[in-house]
């Protein structure tokens, strides 16, 4: 999974553009708090299945 952040300035959109960037928001936020959950989730089920350090 790959997430990507930009910033754009209001002056560089137009009017559909505008209205659209709060949709882009919550998604990017949607899938910050996912990508946050799978990395919570999978790292410590690494950690219960790596062998004892030496």
């Amino acid at each position: 999974m790959i997430l990507v952040a930009a910033t754009v300035r209001d002056a560089d959109l137009d009017e559909e553009e505008r209205e659209a960037v709060p949709l882009i928001e919550s998604h990017t936020s949607r899938a910050h708090r996912y990508a946050k959950r799978f990395v919570a989730l999978y790292g410590a089920r690494a950690r219960r299945s790596r062998p004892p350090a030496v």
